[in-house]
């Protein structure tokens, strides 16, 4: 009987084996044979199978440096996390070991991440949060100096990395400017498109990479801007749609399964694909990348640049389809207006991808509108059954605006408006916050740790914590005519009453800033000086780390402290997609409240937001000014540097 057994078990290892070593044999029947798997996992993992075929079968051609990509794709085991045996080990091995395990935990967080080397910076920031007497004013009667904060202790420091390229050969743009006809825009009405090469042109150009993890498919989706600008004069913009492995590595070849196809036709067009071997047939239920955004570009009416900019992404977890959404402005009628659409949605055959208006009745037909920072609410009610839900809008600074925008309509109401623009002189300068990447929310676990803090037990209390970085623009400053650099901004909305409690000052990254008139050189005489962070890819936040008090004593004042990691997405002088990995950012924006609370009073929230906003903003523009000044002082061409000019102007 025993023998019988071992057999048998023999026998079923074989035909494991078999399957695993001839990816080429791909049914369905492989993937969900007798498991308890739905349609659609069944249909990614046959996805997943497929793209791994068609990848063994390329490393065939270059054995030799396949084995190394392999070796660096999957170098996410724990086989060399340092041996516990001896108790003894360095400190610096015990933390390598106690990340790994981190790691474990979230795939997001790649060796790429977790081993790169990390610089410290001291970060300046603006809270808004003071407490004030009954008879002061937050605008009028505190400075700069009284609501400055910068942390002291290392562990609430911001740490970032080298940026790092994030490059594209586009490939496929040739098949999709001849598919689409859009290919005429640029060689030409009478052109021959299929004989055109579109790729080997020199005037590309992409920037504003916008990033955003896909916790299912354990990607990175990237969304790009490619503009074809012949003489720097641009004419036509794409989004470009690429994926990332957790290690920042592009996966080419792979599909993702469209979040909106029933089961019925997923396993309709496995069963002709088997059946047929036509690709084409797969792209009615996936998409495959890299690829290009496909939307009507509205080319009868342009009047400006056509096609879309500023492209942000960000994942949406509510309602019955958790999905990335993506949010741009296009040019309709003479107008940029804003849009929203669904990049992993499915597309009806002959149709462009359905995109959704966002305004408000206040906008008419064709508003001119861009510059919308998007963000979801994770204490909302959750939206009836087959809506899409809503999308709250940062739209201003000052005044602080906000609106909640309806994904099924695209129709935004206004939730708070705070007053009438601010004229503050701040040396005759042009200052201004433009635009930011997707705000992130704080866990609602660690909230509910800051408000017992607080003494607020009520775990259901309305009080969300978001986090991003806004875009200034600052004219004129000694550096170029236009310096653009990202701050780190901290939203809060408590009860109804939204308000900005953090505005950090400048940050670069420790870079040199790519000129815009000269790609070789960073010194502040050629040209404008841009600096963007475009997106916020993902934030992964550990458990709360032990401390000397109770973690959840709800008398502690001590802020808790975490582990947090955070990739963002920048461009330099609209050249390129980079992206850089952020260590304590969490433990940054919260560490200010020790000087501060989290809950202000029903006076404050209903009366003195204004004047609190007004105020960190000021301050925020004021020390972008300084930044930009010291700056200069060491990105200013020497004169010994200097071409010779001529006297007689020959």
């Amino acid at each position: 009987m025993l023998a019988a057994v071992v057999v048998m078990f023999v026998y079923i290892m074989l035909v494991k084996i078999q399957i695993v070593s001839s990816p080429l044999e791909i049914t369905i029947s492989d993937t969900v044979s007798k498991t308890s798997l739905s349609i659609k996992d069944e249909t990614d993992i046959f996805l997943d199978k497929l793209y791994q075929a068609d990848k063994a079968k390329s490393e065939k051609k270059n054995s030799k440096s396949a084995a190394k990509e392999v070796d660096v794709e999957e170098d996410k085991s724990s086989d060399d996390a340092p041996s516990k045996d001896d108790g003894n080990e360095d400190p610096k091995q015990r933390e390598k070991y106690r990340i790994e395990k981190e790691f474990k935990n979230d795939p997001c967080l790649s060796k790429t991440i977790l081993e790169s080397r990390y610089s410290s910076m001291k970060l300046k920031s603006f809270y808004g949060t003071h407490e004030l007497s009954n008879d002061e004013n937050y605008f009028l009667d505190l400075t700069c100096g009284d609501i400055e904060y910068v942390p002291e202790d290392a562990d609430s420091q911001l740490e970032y990395t080298d940026s790092r390229l994030l490059d594209d050969d586009f490939e496929s743009l040739n098949q999709y400017l001849r598919k689409t006809g859009y290919g005429s825009i640029i060689a030409g009405e009478d052109a021959d498109l299929d004989s055109y090469d579109f790729s080997s042109l020199t005037d590309w150009y992409r920037f504003t990479g916008s990033s955003v993890w896909l916790p299912d498919q354990k990607y990175h989706l990237m969304m790009s801007r490619i503009v074809y600008s012949p003489n720097k004069i641009p004419l036509v913009s794409f989004i470009r749609l690429q994926l990332f492995d957790p290690n920042w590595k592009e996966i080419k070849g792979r599909r993702l399964r469209y979040v909106d196809i029933d089961d019925k036709e997923l396993k309709s067009a496995v069963v002709n694909y088997e059946r047929t071997k036509n690709e084409t047939i797969l792209d009615g239920i996936s998409i495959k990348f890299p690829n290009i955004l496909d939307i009507n570009l509205d080319v009868e009416s342009r009047s400006d640049l056509l096609g879309p900019e500023d492209p942000r992404i960000l994942y949406k977890s509510t309602g019955d389809v958790h999905e990335p959404v993506a949010v741009f402005n296009q040019d309709l009628r003479g107008r940029r207006t804003m849009y929203a659409t669904f990049p992993l949605r499915h597309t009806k055959p002959g149709h462009k991808k359905e995109t959704l208006m966002l305004r408000t009745s206040l906008m008419g037909d064709y508003p001119f509108e861009k510059n919308w920072t998007p963000f979801f609410s994770n204490i909302s009610p959750p939206p009836p059954p087959g809506s899409r839900g809503w999308m709250y809008m940062f739209y201003a600074l000052d005044p602080l605006k906000i609106f909640k925008c309806d994904l099924d309509t695209g129709y935004c109401d206004i939730v708070q408006q705070n007053g009438k623009k601010t004229d503050i002189d701040r040396g005759g300068l042009l200052t201004s916050v433009r635009g930011a990447t997707s705000l992130r929310s704080i866990p609602r676990k660690i909230v509910q740790r800051m408000l017992r803090r607080d003494g607020i037990l009520d775990p259901d209390y309305p009080l969300e914590i978001w986090v991003g970085f806004v875009k200034t623009h600052i004219d004129e400053c000694g550096c170029g005519a236009m310096l653009y650099r990202p701050n780190i901004m901290v939203l809060v909305r408590q009860e109804n009453s939204f308000r900005i409690d953090l505005l950090s000052s400048s940050i670069d990254f420790g870079k040199d800033v790519m000129s815009w008139d000269d790609l070789t050189s960073t010194y502040c005489d050629d040209g404008n000086n841009v600096l963007n962070a475009n997106e916020i890819s993902f934030w992964h936040i550990s458990d709360e780390l032990p401390q000397d008090i109770q973690p959840f004593d709800p008398s502690a004042k001590e802020i808790p402290k975490y582990d947090d990691y955070m990739a963002l997405t920048l461009s330099e002088a609209d050249e390129n997609v980079q992206v850089v990995f952020l260590r304590h950012v969490l433990n940054y924006v919260l560490g200010f409240y020790k000087h501060t609370k989290l809950v202000l009073s029903s006076r404050d929230i209903n009366g003195e937001i204004e004047e609190r906003t007004k105020r960190v903003e000021d301050c925020m523009l004021r020390s972008g000014i300084e930044y930009c000044h010291e700056y200069a002082k060491i990105h200013t061409r020497p004169k010994s540097d200097e071409a010779p000019s001529s006297e007689n102007g020959d």
